[in-house]
């Protein structure tokens, strides 16, 4: 997904301002990053949308709101879930391998703080 700046327009800005667009165009490329990468965790998990992995016991269960924090300041959004078949016609909430304990959102979180509640 690419998020377009406008150059010129930066490049005429006083440098407060420059730096508040730059700025609001690096948190729309990490919140679009994590959101990819949490799709991608789940394709991994899962298979591909409306074509899931018959071999896996986890399957798409949905979506729920959360939190993603970029520069300190919230912005909601939808972030896929996951259930695993544990038994015969039980199953289970996946959350361990999710976003929290993703190596990445592990890497982000020590440089911005909290990116995922």
């Amino acid at each position: 997904m690419e998020h377009p700046i406008d150059l010129t327009t930066i490049l005429q800005a006083e440098a407060s301002e420059a730096t508040t667009i730059l700025t609001a165009h690096v948190s729309q490329c990490v919140r679009a990053t994590i959101l990819n990468l949490m799709e991608e965790e789940v394709r991994q998990l899962c298979g591909p949308a409306y074509d899931p992995d018959s071999a896996t016991p986890f399957y798409r269960a949905g979506s729920a709101q959360t939190t993603i924090y970029a520069e300190g300041k919230p912005a909601s959004t939808s972030r896929p879930r996951v259930r695993e078949h544990t038994g015969d016609v039980t199953t289970r909430e996946v959350t361990e391998n999710l976003y929290s304990d993703f190596p990445f959102y592990s890497a982000i979180s020590s440089i911005t703080g909290s990116l995922v509640e």
